[in-house]
């Protein structure tokens, strides 16, 4: 599953248009918009686990967080 939201997210902006992906990412904190840039870049969790000194746990707590805050966008439309 996390390969299938990988492709989603690096070449399908999470199913988002242009202008729902923006409105998506001018809502992120610096460190949600550094998240999904390592993993658009298709860095695993856990290569950004590391280089984020975190647990891959809270990677992928903040990844789902986001997921599921991309697909409301992509619900209200």
């Amino acid at each position: 599953m996390s390969s299938w939201l990988g492709t989603s997210l690096t070449e399908h902006n999470l199913g988002l248009t242009p202008t729902q992906w923006e409105q998506f990412w001018d809502g992120l904190t610096p460190n949600q918009q550094q998240l999904i840039s390592k993993l658009k870049m298709g860095k695993t969790p856990e290569e950004v686990a590391q280089e984020s000194s975190l647990k891959l746990s809270q990677v992928m707590s903040e990844w789902s967080k986001l997921y599921l805050a991309s697909q409301t966008i992509r619900g209200a439309a």
